[in-house]
């Protein structure tokens, strides 16, 4: 088995769409309820890109998982947060693809001079609970029964990791596309 990670492309848009599917249409693990159409995707992912790292995972040659940062929150004060997401195909469940791909987010937003790290799982979700316990995210916020979904009441959990320093004043956040290709390119490598 070949594992490589590498930054998403507007061409993987179709596949990564087809990882996201199922989870829309059979879990609450998103609260999203309709299937996005291929532009509105990609536009998702054209949009994230311009500042934030988003990961796929091939495994053989073919994407397995994707993850990524984006903006936690719209205000200038929020420039150091960001909110992760993660979904994993079906078929590659239990082959260490989340881990991977989360090791190289955290590296690089580090780089980024991101702070917090944010996440929302919906629970129970075992598996996302046991990644971001992993990585030593803690719980900071419940939302109790906040989504409706499949016919049922749904809770969120709001989790943390701090990454960096409190530093006064913060270092300036850099975007993705200005770091230095080459220690991108490392932690890439090292996350397999």
């Amino acid at each position: 088995m070949k594992k490589h990670i590498r930054f998403a492309t507007i061409d993987d848009t179709e596949k990564i769409l087809s990882i996201y599917e199922p989870y829309i249409k059979n879990t609450a693990i998103t609260f999203e309820y309709d299937i996005p159409s291929l532009d509105e995707f990609s536009t998702r992912i054209k949009n994230i890109c311009k500042d934030y790292p988003y990961l796929v995972c091939e495994i053989d040659g073919k994407i397995a998982g994707y993850a990524y940062a984006n903006r936690a929150m719209s205000r200038a004060a929020f420039n150091w947060n960001v909110e992760l997401s993660i979904y994993i195909d079906t078929n590659y469940r239990g082959q260490g693809i989340g881990k991977s791909l989360y090791s190289a987010l955290l590296k690089i937003l580090t780089h980024q001079n991101i702070v917090n790290v944010y996440a929302l799982v919906v629970t129970p979700n075992e598996s996302s609970e046991k990644l971001h316990k992993y990585f030593g995210f803690e719980e900071v916020g419940l939302h109790p029964n906040t989504g409706y979904k499949l016919g049922n009441w749904h809770n969120l959990s709001y989790l943390c990791k701090v990454i960096s320093n409190f530093d006064n004043p913060p270092k300036k956040f850099i975007s993705i596309n200005d770091l230095d290709k080459n220690i991108v390119e490392s932690i890439l490598n090292e996350c397999i």
